[in-house]
């Protein structure tokens, strides 16, 4: 799956599962402590939500030091599906459910033919 968020741009492998879950895989973009995800689809729509879990700070030296937190994104990714060649492929938009706001674009092809 490309990711288009702002001015960013990362590529993420993603496996959409029989039972509607989503297993990340590797990132080019920031490496997430921990990711969870559902997946839908219908009528030629797709729906896909992403809570990503990822790992700041450092230890307290300071008494007035945060020291080591963790933090949560959610993503949802909608969008239609089609046809390129012999591949299904999504296109749609990312929404940030912090702001409730859209954010970016994803593109995501069906390689999974290829690693048979």
């Amino acid at each position: 799956m490309e990711e288009l968020e702002d001015k960013e741009t990362c590529t993420t492998d993603i496996f959409l599962t029989e039972d509607m879950k989503v297993e990340v895989g590797e990132t080019d973009g920031p490496p997430p402590s921990k990711s969870t995800g559902t997946w839908e689809e219908g009528d030629g729509s797709f729906k896909m939500v992403i809570e990503r879990i990822f790992g700041a700070g450092r230890g307290a030296v300071e008494s007035s030091d945060i020291g080591e937190f963790e933090y949560s994104v959610t993503r949802t990714f909608k969008g239609d599906i089609t046809e390129v060649g012999n591949n299904l492929a999504i296109t749609g938009t990312i929404t940030c459910n912090e702001l409730d706001s859209e954010i970016g674009y994803f593109n995501l092809i069906d390689t999974s033919s290829e690693l048979k």
